[in-house]
């Protein structure tokens, strides 16, 4: 009876042990027809940047539907656990690198697109990055903040050449027409700087006029506090072409 029994246990085992077996097989074929469907789920999502979702949700489907079998021995299940796991990883990590190079392209886009001044297309380029979820909110702001600041300077620029031209209501309009860019406080500075900057070119011309015509005068107003937009080099710069001219005078008169 002994006997009978102990051949009965084995006969058992081996069977549970091919059905352990067919189980990880079956679930071997599922994973590489999983595989193929990513593949093709993968190549009708034009945008890399999305892949790793993609990846993510197809590859939590095919666990769900793998390992929530309630027929499945320990054995069997532990064995199918252990190869979905390395599938999974190898799917998500072939994802993520793929999006990766996009963000990489696409950030190489970003900055050649600042080099080059045009915003809109950086915009672009810093909304598809920071949409493709592997960048942190705090580095898209970053970006875009970059943007901003890239602007401001472009036009602070051109309004210096403006105003250095004489042409300082060009400059105001400029400032103007920059909308939301500057906020209140940034936009009065601005505006304040014109102003100064204006009076400035005026009275560089009005001491280049005494340059001509006379520099004593012009010498004695500079220590007098006349022209007070022209400040520090520029004054200096003045009075020592003030002098050179008074001095060229008197011994043009000798």
């Amino acid at each position: 009876v002994q006997g009978i029994g102990g051949m009965f246990g084995r006969l058992a085992s081996e069977q549970a042990d091919i059905v352990n077996r067919r189980k990880v097989a079956e679930a071997e074929i599922a994973l590489a027809q999983s595989s193929n469907d990513l593949a093709v789920s993968l190549a009708e999502t034009d945008d890399e940047t999305q892949w790793l979702d993609v990846t993510n949700k197809h590859v939590a489907k095919v666990q769900q539907t793998l390992l929530d079998d309630a027929k499945l021995s320990p054995i069997a299940r532990e064995e199918i656990s252990r190869r979905v796991g390395m599938w999974s990883t190898r799917m998500q990590g072939e994802a993520q690198l793929n999006s990766f190079e996009a963000v990489s392209t696409m950030q190489a886009g970003y900055m050649v697109a600042m080099d080059a001044g045009d915003w809109r297309k950086a915009d672009e380029f810093s909304a598809e990055v920071l949409r493709s979820g592997l960048i942190s909110q705090t580095e898209g702001a970053r970006m875009k903040l970059g943007i901003r600041s890239e602007q401001k300077k472009t036009i602070d620029v051109q309004a210096d050449t403006l105003i250095t031209q004489g042409r300082a209501d060009a400059a105001k309009r400029l400032y103007d027409g920059a909308g939301d860019l500057f906020n209140p406080d940034e936009l009065a500075n601005r505006m304040a700087k014109v102003e100064f900057g204006a009076m400035r070119v005026q009275q560089l011309g009005e001491i280049g006029e005494l340059d001509l015509t006379d520099p004593a005068k012009g010498l004695q107003m500079l220590a007098d506090g006349a022209w007070p937009n022209v400040t520090g080099e520029d004054r200096a710069k003045a009075a020592v072409q003030l002098r050179k001219t008074k001095e060229y005078f008197a011994a043009d008169e000798v």
